[in-house]
């Protein structure tokens, strides 16, 4: 890419082409990483990245989705600023908010929030049960919000899960995972499952999630414990990990029809912090990071 980056988002355009935006790069202001602008474009035909138009305003891990006229919003901070939120994107394209770190008085906060692209106006909506900063937002096959997790980096860190439900703006409990989380990964399943991988303090136990039960079970363990990793749902419905905090190297993928899980590898350059998109061919393209000497520009191709 033209700039180096960690805690950036990664979107996969309607055309194929794959947008980077935002992050941390190598600039360094006062001892800390400075945050960027930079955005690139990656073009699948050629193999080749084109920086574009900078984000009007710097920005650390932002929302990054297209709405249904084909345009794409980035967005850090809504009615008020927050840092480390959990987004999705519902399938009639409104933008919802959950949860993050309040960046003035660094309270973490249960507060939720739609944006709605027809209007272009931000509400406010129906507040969790508990406060959580570092979690995950999945949506389910039926239209729902799974959230799972949470916590702050030094813990404690949350097993609760809840529901949320865009059509009557109300939550439920999902129950409880067997271990805390927070810096973990989830991904919806071809049967409507949820797996959810990782989390900091060493996760290796997955665990699955049934909407129709409502129940928990055990998913295997990964060979590596995997916190800031990336995780994509392949083609044919099985689910790679890659990368992850200590400069984890490996990738491994899970398969739903065993629940176990295989190590297919090695990533080019160790990296945690990095993202990772879907082709429209099939490959994995994982850009970005933390590697062994720093913050990295580099990308790589994932070809299951």
């Amino acid at each position: 890419m033209e700039a180096a980056r960690q805690l950036h988002p990664m979107l996969v355009l309607s055309d194929g082409r794959v947008l980077v935006v935002g992050g941390r790069g190598v600039g360094v202001a006062e001892g800390f990483a400075g945050v960027n602008a930079e955005v690139d474009l990656y073009d699948t035909a050629t193999g080749l990245w084109t920086p574009t138009g900078p984000l009007a305003k710097e920005r650390q891990d932002p929302l990054l989705f297209e709405l249904p006229d084909g345009t794409v919003i980035a967005g850090g901070g809504m009615a008020t600023n927050f840092e480390f939120p959990a987004t999705v994107q519902l399938a009639d394209g409104r933008i919802f908010v959950t949860g993050g770190l309040h960046d003035r008085d660094l309270v973490t906060v249960a507060t939720t929030e739609m944006y709605d692209p027809a209007t272009g106006v931000w509400t406010e909506t129906a507040p969790m049960a508990e406060a959580r900063q570092k979690h995950v937002a999945t949506l389910l096959a039926d239209g729902r919000v799974l959230i799972t997790g949470g916590g702050r980096p030094d813990g404690p860190y949350t097993k609760s899960a809840e529901l949320y439900d865009p059509a009557s703006d109300s939550w439920s409990s999902a129950g409880e995972m067997k271990l805390g989380r927070t810096m973990h990964t989830a991904v919806l399943l071809d049967d409507g499952r949820v797996l959810v991988i990782g989390g900091k303090g060493k996760r290796k136990l997955a665990e699955l999630y049934d909407p129709a039960t409502g129940l928990w079970s055990d998913a295997g363990e990964t060979r590596d414990p995997r916190a800031e990793s990336a995780t994509i749902k392949l083609p044919d419905g099985t689910v790679m990990v890659a990368g992850g905090i200590g400069r984890v190297g490996s990738v491994e993928v899970w398969d739903p029809a065993t629940e176990l899980w295989a190590y297919v590898g090695d990533l080019v350059e160790t990296r945690y912090r990095h993202a990772a998109a879907l082709l429209p061919d099939g490959r994995v393209l994982i850009t970005g990071g933390v590697g062994v000497e720093g913050v990295l520009a580099e990308s790589e191709l994932y070809v299951p």
